[in-house]
């Protein structure tokens, strides 16, 4: 509880750089208040003879595959995605 207490009053410590005391504020905000966030995540099997092209496309991106050619036609997972 200290250690929030000293973040408030460093946020609010006219010393304090604008810009520091303003990311502190925001810190402070974010702490208290996070940002509501959502996760859905489907499993299923697909047949690629029967598929259409929207689920094609979307396999593809949940799966982390660039669909973005390479300049030697590989396809590569996109940037970030982990293997597993």
């Amino acid at each position: 509880m200290r250690l929030a207490g000293r973040a408030v009053a460093a946020a609010l410590d006219p010393e304090v750089r604008p810009e520091v005391a303003a990311k502190l504020a925001l810190d402070i905000i974010e702490q208290a208040d996070p940002k509501d966030q959502n996760v859905l995540s489907v499993s299923g099997s697909i047949d690629p003879s029967t598929a259409s092209l929207d689920e094609l496309v979307l396999l593809c991106e949940q799966q982390g595959i660039s669909l973005d050619r390479a300049q030697d036609g590989s396809v590569e997972p996109s940037p970030g995605h982990a293997d597993g």
